[in-house]
């Protein structure tokens, strides 16, 4: 069974750094977007993207992303699950990318929305999240450990749900 995870939040030092814990707890990778399209200018993956891209497909930049994201899936690290951060940040990318991973056979991906209060600029994706009732909110007004902590219950109680709806 795979693991995917979508990391939501405002703070990206909270983001990444929760991220970051769960990631190494569950030995799956975090994949920031933004340190993906960061590498992707000087490594090895532009070229592997090239064999990926078909002629006259669009060029947009979420285009690039998911086709970068195909790639850094694809790696043997990420078959048993992933968390993702700085991405998706609206809902047409969010539906972009569950498209995409539907595409690829990944099940439901569950949203970990952190949160210090309602995010007028967040309030979209969440609700997007929400209708597939896959979002995990998780208030970050107490400590790492007890955010870190709050997490791991809720993966625990949605991992159960989830197996039991089978």
């Amino acid at each position: 069974m795979t693991m995917q995870f979508i990391f939501l939040g405002l703070d990206p030092k909270t983001v990444d750094r929760q991220a970051l814990v769960l990631s190494e707890r569950l030995g799956i990778p975090q994949i920031s977007m933004q340190r993906l399209f960061s590498q992707f200018m000087r490594d090895r993956l532009s070229e592997e993207l090239r064999t990926i891209q078909q002629p006259g497909a669009l060029t947009s930049q979420e285009a690039v992303k998911l086709a970068m994201l195909e790639v850094r899936l694809r790696q043997p690290d990420a078959r048993q699950g992933w968390i993702l951060t700085d991405f998706p940040i609206c809902v047409p990318q969010a539906k972009s990318l569950n498209l995409f991973l539907e595409y690829m056979g990944y099940p439901q991906v569950r949203a970990i929305y952190l949160t210090r209060s309602h995010s007028p600029e967040l309030s979209a994706i969440v609700e997007y999240y929400q209708t597939l009732n896959c979002l995990i909110p998780v208030d970050v007004e107490t400590t790492a450990q007890m955010t870190q902590r709050s997490i791991v219950e809720h993966l625990q109680i949605a991992t159960y749900v989830s197996c039991c709806q089978q």
